[in-house]
């Protein structure tokens, strides 16, 4: 009404409220960028030490940036800390994303996908993935699974005693200097 005032306000400013609302709004104002659908690269639910937790998701469409969004649960109260998560920038061309290993302690932990319109500051949170972290160190235990001998190798089987993950390695076949 009050802008470049034309000489007919009247009129003049219901033909732009409705050119805005019609013709520029579609086009140019609806920016809400759309819900990315979250979840685990390889489909595990529990990690250890040893892996990095990849997450991949559809593309949102008006998003200029990502922000992956990481909660501990917290044991005494049962309660997920979004307000001290861990928070990742990625850039809008990316559909995937891995926390490296030895990044977040032992616990439970959601997670989630801001995506981001820089322009209109809006934003879109995806849905929530829960998984664990059972072990930051491992301890092992181990045992020689098949005994060597003198033409073959042996396998000895290592176990961590806190998530269980088992890895074995060869066992040099015997020599007489062995006895």
């Amino acid at each position: 009404y009050y802008f470049e005032i034309p000489s007919n306000r009247g009129t003049k400013a219901k033909q732009r409220g409705s050119n805005a609302r019609n013709d520029y709004w579609p086009q140019y104002g609806n920016k809400t960028p759309t819900k990315p659908i979250l979840s685990l690269s390889k489909g595990n639910k529990t990690y250890d030490m040893d892996n990095s937790i990849s997450f991949k998701w559809t593309a949102s469409k008006n998003c200029t940036a990502y922000k992956l969004l990481v909660a501990k649960k917290n044991t005494s109260t049962g309660k997920f800390d979004w307000a001290n998560c861990k928070a990742y920038s990625i850039d809008a061309s990316k559909k995937s994303y891995s926390i490296v290993k030895n990044s977040l302690k032992t616990g439970t932990y959601k997670a989630k996908l801001r995506a981001y319109n820089g322009t209109t500051g809006e934003y879109r949170d995806s849905n929530l993935l829960t998984f664990k972290v059972k072990c930051e160190t491992h301890s092992y235990s181990s045992k020689i699974t098949k005994q060597p001998t003198f033409k073959n190798e042996g396998i000895k089987l290592y176990t961590c005693k806190q998530c269980g993950y088992k890895y074995s390695k060869a066992v040099n076949a015997l020599t007489l200097n062995d006895f």
